[in-house]
């Protein structure tokens, strides 16, 4: 064998080698992808089970309360849940607002029941726990 078929051995050793680190970084790559996928579906589930848990009592959220839902599992929602889950959470959001606009009206009198708003309004909070169920569905699918 002559120098150059050792060149040759040496190089087909290090294009092997090049090509088993590059998997692996691929596949260090993907599952660095799947860890920061589910924690963003996770930090909408601790939203959809924390707006769940103001339907509990005799406060129902408020305006700042509804802004927050919003910005932290409506938006969102979009781009890591499917096309259904997203629209359930975006209904629930709308009810909730409309609910809230209601009762700030009924509050000054006029022209709604403010006890039969309350009862609407804080049947939502079944709609949010359903939410919630469907989206630790698709969290835990997104990560088999």
């Amino acid at each position: 064998m002559e120098l150059t078929d050792y060149l040759a051995f040496l190089a087909i050793l290090v294009s092997l080698l090049s090509a088993l680190y590059s998997r692996q970084a691929v596949v260090n790559s993907k599952r660095a992808n799947n860890i920061s996928l589910h924690a963003h579906m996770t930090s909408i589930c601790d939203e959809l089970n924390s707006f769940m848990h103001c339907f509990r009592g005799m406060h129902l959220p408020d305006f700042d309360r509804l802004h927050e839902f919003k910005n932290k599992a409506v938006l969102p929602s979009e781009i890591y849940f499917s096309a259904s889950t997203h629209q359930f959470i975006l209904e629930i959001f709308d009810r909730c607002k409309l609910h809230h606009m209601y009762l700030s009206v009924a509050e000054t009198g006029e022209q709604f029941n403010e006890y039969e708003i309350r009862d609407e309004y804080e049947s939502e909070g079944k709609l949010v726990q359903k939410a919630l169920e469907l989206a630790i569905q698709e969290t835990k699918n997104a990560i088999a």
